[in-house]
């Protein structure tokens, strides 16, 4: 009777223990499936933040193309109307 009360002690001991460890591992997904959660947020963030950026510097080289067209443009004016004043003192 002894022997058979003394397994029912353990039996019940192993039960809790697998109960204990059940709920750990329960608890573990869960931790982790918001973990994973929260990593999905910040990828879709910086994945926001990188079309962003690169949109951003699309546009700034742009502007550094129209700049650079811009001066060539201003350099030639500039190179004609040096001509022309040269010219002109040539004629004097």
């Amino acid at each position: 009777m002894e022997q058979l009360e003394i397994q029912s002690q353990r039996l019940g001991r192993n039960t809790e223990e697998k109960e204990r460890l059940l709920q750990n591992v329960k608890d573990g997904w869960k931790l982790l499936n918001q973990q994973l959660k929260e990593l999905a947020v910040c990828q879709e963030e910086e994945s926001s933040m990188l079309e962003e950026y690169d949109r951003r510097t699309m546009e700034m080289l742009d502007q550094i193309a129209d700049l650079w067209q811009y001066e060539r443009y201003a350099k030639r004016e500039y190179e004609k109307c040096e001509e022309r004043i040269l010219d002109m003192i040539a004629d004097i």
